[in-house]
């Protein structure tokens, strides 16, 4: 009887052991898998360099929910530093997409630098500034997104010219961008050139076209792909029964024939 009775609480002590012991796997398994799922929305994807110039760069990423970044970077003369978003002003705001650009830069110099989105740190990561050149005179790349009938309200606009850096910017009010060429490297009139824009939600719109003297602004729509390498005579604005007709119609029109 008395090894009976040493025997059951024996038994019971080890049956509770073991149900905590499980119970503390289950827990931690669990909190990995949130931990783990967390940083994957978190993490930064489709990191891209663009901007490139003597005095500085921009690194942009998307995120798969809004979350705060920043990017952290040394180089050059530079250590330590911090860039916001070119949107935020003192603290990062949560967004889906990034912009971020590095200012203050050496020219022909190289820089590592780090994305900072919520909790994740990305991997050091290098990029290497140009040698300082006289602006080229090109004048800037300007259009304007829709996303439905309304102006696209979060998105970066991508600028890719045959044989030379990509551009980017982010879109302004009214959906509104504006790229600047002066300082591109190689440039050439009549080289193939494509935008890109991406909306926060990763639903995007393109045009291709040939770099000119005059380029009319770009009208462009989430959703559609536009070719307008043959375009000839287009008008930002025309005359319609309501007084002026949008240039994407016209455009969309004369790619339409």
């Amino acid at each position: 009887m008395n090894l009976l009775k040493l025997r059951i609480p024996t038994l019971f002590g080890l049956f509770v052991l073991l149900a905590g012991l499980a119970s503390g796997v289950y827990l931690t398994l669990q909190n990995q898998t949130i931990s783990s799922r967390a940083a994957t929305e978190t993490s930064p994807k489709s990191i891209t360099i663009t901007n490139v110039e003597d005095h500085s760069a921009t690194i942009s990423w998307q995120s798969s929910l809004p979350t705060p970044g920043f990017v952290t970077f040394s180089g050059g003369l530079l250590e330590n530093q911090t860039a916001l978003d070119d949107r935020d002003e003192n603290v990062p705001t949560s967004r889906a997409l990034h912009h971020v650009t590095l200012k203050g830069l050496t020219p022909e110099a190289t820089y590592q630098f780090k994305i900072v989105s919520g909790k994740f740190t990305s991997e050091a990561r290098e990029l290497t500034t140009e040698k300082s050149e006289t602006p080229n005179g090109a004048k800037p790349i300007i259009g304007s997104v829709l996303d439905g009938n309304d102006p696209l309200v979060e998105g970066i606009v991508y600028l890719i010219i045959d044989g030379t850096m990509t551009q980017s910017t982010v879109v302004k009010d009214l959906g509104n961008f504006i790229i600047p060429l002066a300082n591109t490297r190689a440039l050439h009139l009549g080289s193939q050139a494509r935008i890109q824009v991406v909306s926060e939600n990763n639903k995007r719109a393109s045009a291709i076209f040939i770099i000119k003297d005059d380029i009319l602004p770009l009208p462009l729509k989430i959703g559609q792909d536009l070719d307008l390498t043959n375009t000839l005579g287009v008008s930002t604005f025309d005359k319609n029964k309501d007084g002026v007709i949008n240039s994407f119609d016209l455009i969309q029109k004369s790619t339409e024939q």
